[in-house]
């Protein structure tokens, strides 16, 4: 069963079983209208928080990045104190998992922006329906 109808006589078929015995077709345009405008708001919300995201890869990729330059500093001055190679290992760790968080942020929004446009097409089709 398709979910809109392409007539009112499919949509009566659907609404005619019981508990259904009269469609009011003015209360159900404005009903699929609260639900097309409530999903554009929900789709605006998705979209501020896929920008937030990518910003948060950025910045864990800028982090990232800061971290790699800082390690090759580091490990330039671990040849005249050994010491030092403890603190390489643990900052090389930590640029490998802003790095790996920068990536799976950046996954997040792509898929978080696909899903924005399917939510924008649909409710693009419950306002043209």
């Amino acid at each position: 069963m398709p979910l809109f109808p392409d007539s009112i006589d499919e949509l009566d078929l659907i609404y005619a079983e019981p508990p259904f015995t009269h469609v009011d077709l003015e209360l159900y345009i404005k009903e699929m209208s609260s639900h097309s405008e409530m999903l554009a708001a929900q789709n605006d919300e998705l979209r501020c928080y896929s920008g937030q995201l990518s910003e948060c890869s950025a910045e864990f990729l800028s982090y990232s990045e800061e971290l790699a330059l800082f390690c090759e500093a580091l490990q330039r001055h671990t040849r005249h104190n050994p010491l030092l190679d403890m603190y390489l290992v643990e900052f090389t760790w930590c640029g490998a998992v802003a790095l790996a968080n920068s990536e799976e942020l950046a996954e997040y929004s792509a898929e978080l922006a696909l899903y924005c446009g399917a939510a924008a097409e649909y409710s693009a089709d419950v306002l043209q329906y």
